[in-house]
């Protein structure tokens, strides 16, 4: 019975909860700026967003990222995945970048970027799910990764990136999985920096 209920917050957490109130496919760029908003009284909190919204992590990466995976001198974050997905390179936006050399601070290389309270020392399923609860309470939108992960790509392809582009970024290693994701899409052909600087610029 244990084993069943950790699966089904499992996926709570990776599909969503609850009935949202928004009816797109896709977080916009109003709700991405309402869901910073509810946590501005927490810094970690607005770190993870960030990071989720920045690269369309999977849960696994987020927990995983070390100290020394990024590299502050060249602004790159290296992203370690699962099998089944690719590792790469990204670079860091502004947005993140003195956030995590705060986060860095007093840290050996080898250790992990944020620390909970796991057997392993990472940050525990539960309390990113805590967060995506707390936004949906107060914005009425169901949160999971997935739809992150879709906003983050479709998002990115709104700001003249390439398909090829937004697959390396995902860690997808087929164009078709990245068009699985992201559906139905109309392209808009305008071109910005980083789509989530953009994002949190206007809504300061």
């Amino acid at each position: 019975a244990y084993k069943k209920e950790k699966k089904m917050k499992h996926a709570e957490l990776e599909n969503g909860f609850g009935i949202g109130r928004e009816k797109t496919n896709f977080y916009t760029a109003e709700d991405i700026s309402l869901m910073f908003t509810v946590l501005k009284d927490n810094y970690l909190h607005k770190v993870w967003l960030k990071l989720l919204f920045a690269y369309g992590l999977t849960l696994i990466e987020l927990v995983n990222i070390k100290v020394g995976d990024i590299d502050f001198d060249n602004k790159k974050i290296k992203i370690n995945s699962s099998k089944k997905m690719r590792h790469r390179v990204l670079s860091l936006p502004k947005c993140l970048f003195y956030e995590l050399q705060r986060e860095s601070v007093h840290k050996k290389p080898y250790e992990l970027l944020f620390q909970g309270r796991t057997s392993e020392g990472k940050i525990h399923p539960r309390t990113i799910q805590k967060l995506f609860e707390k936004l949906h309470h107060h914005t009425g939108m169901e949160v999971s990764i997935s739809k992150i992960r879709r906003s983050t790509a479709i998002h990115f392809l709104q700001s003249g990136w390439e398909e090829k582009e937004v697959t390396r970024l995902l860690g997808h290693s087929h164009l078709r999985t990245t068009r699985k994701l992201i559906g139905n899409c109309q392209k808009s052909f305008y071109k910005t920096n980083f789509p989530l600087d953009e994002i949190l610029e206007n809504a300061a």
